[in-house]
């Protein structure tokens, strides 16, 4: 089976918005058309995101909510351990733990929004792609749908 770590930024996507490939991944995720694997710290980070009080007020988003997808993603996941000192290769220390996540998962493949993580575009075993790349080359396509329209 295909092993994937989604990025704390695809999780939130997959969270907030109903019709974009995030959410896709994720309802694919469920069907267990792959494997997700994560970590505690990018679990944390999630976390942190989905707390921010500008990300609960615009998005409109019950605590409920947030905890119940948190326990999905721990109980269904595949959680790996990640050392608390990771090699440093990105700017952003979050950025070096999921790419930590990705290596010792041995994952396929790293799903990021990230640029600047987009830009290595493989790390160890796991191939770097968009949420949008891993809808197509993974779960045969994704295409956009309108709210309520299904």
């Amino acid at each position: 089976m295909i092993r994937a770590v989604l990025d704390t930024n695809v999780l939130v996507s997959a969270f907030i918005s109903r019709h974009g490939p995030s959410r896709h991944i994720f309802k694919a995720w469920r069907k267990g058309e792959f494997e997700l694997t994560t970590s505690a710290p990018l679990l944390r980070e999630l976390n942190r995101v989905l707390h921010r009080r500008h990300v609960q007020e615009k998005y409109h988003l019950r605590e409920a909510d947030i905890l119940a997808y948190l326990g999905l993603l721990r109980i269904r996941g595949t959680l790996v351990a990640i050392p608390a000192l990771v090699p440093r290769i990105c700017s952003d220390p979050s950025d070096d733990r999921l790419l930590a996540c990705a290596v010792i998962a041995q994952a396929s493949y790293l799903v990021t929004g990230d640029k600047d993580v987009l830009l290595l575009d493989r790390v160890g075993p796991a191939q770097i792609v968009t949420p949008r790349a891993f809808a197509d080359q993974v779960l045969g396509g994704w295409q956009p749908t309108l709210p309520g329209i299904q």
